[in-house]
C-alpha cells in the first residue's frame, strides 16, 4: 500500500510539474510580452535612424550636384552662343579655313559638354528620386518599430 501511495503521489507531482512547466518551456525568456525584443528593438530604431540621417545627408549631396550640373550647363550653352558668334563674324569677316575650322571644333567640344552635363544631370536626378524613395521607406521602418 504505501507503495502504491509513492507511485500515485509520485505520478501526481510528476503530471503536475510537466503540465506547469509546458508553458515556461514555450516562453522566450529574452522577449517580451508582446513577442518584440527590445535590445533587438531599440536596434533596428537606431540602424534606422541612422539609415534616415544618411540618406538625407545623401539628398543634400544630390542637391549640391544638380545645382553644379545647371550651372555647368547654363556656362556651356553660354560658351556655345559665344563660339556662334565668333564662328560668323569669322565667316564674315573673311578668316583662313583653319581658324574656321578651329571655332568648329571648339562649337563641337562644347555640344559634347553640354551632352554630358545633360547625361549628369539626368543622373543626379535619378539618383535623388532614388534617395527620396529610401527616405520613404526608412520613416516607414522607423514608424513600424515604434509601433511594436
Amino acid at each position: 500500500m504505501h507503495r502504491l501511495k509513492t507511485v500515485i503521489l509520485g505520478s501526481f507531482i510528476t503530471g503536475t510539474l510537466l503540465v506547469m512547466s509546458g508553458p515556461a518551456q514555450a516562453y522566450d525568456h529574452g522577449r517580451s510580452s508582446w513577442g518584440h525584443n527590445g535590445y533587438h528593438r531599440s536596434q533596428d530604431i537606431r540602424q534606422d535612424r541612422r539609415d534616415l540621417h544618411r540618406d538625407f545627408n545623401d539628398i543634400r549631396a544630390d542637391r549640391r550636384d544638380i545645382r553644379a550640373d545647371r550651372r555647368d550647363l547654363f556656362r556651356d550653352y553660354r560658351d556655345v552662343r559665344g563660339d556662334r558668334r565668333e564662328l560668323r563674324s569669322d565667316i564674315r569677316h573673311g578668316a583662313s579655313p583653319a581658324e574656321i575650322a578651329r571655332d568648329r571644333q571648339e562649337l563641337r567640344s562644347d555640344w559634347r559638354d553640354i551632352f554630358s552635363d545633360r547625361r549628369d544631370l539626368r543622373r543626379d536626378y535619378w539618383d535623388l528620386r532614388n534617395d527620396r524613395r529610401d527616405v520613404r521607406q526608412d520613416r516607414r521602418d522607423l514608424r513600424e518599430d515604434f509601433r511594436h
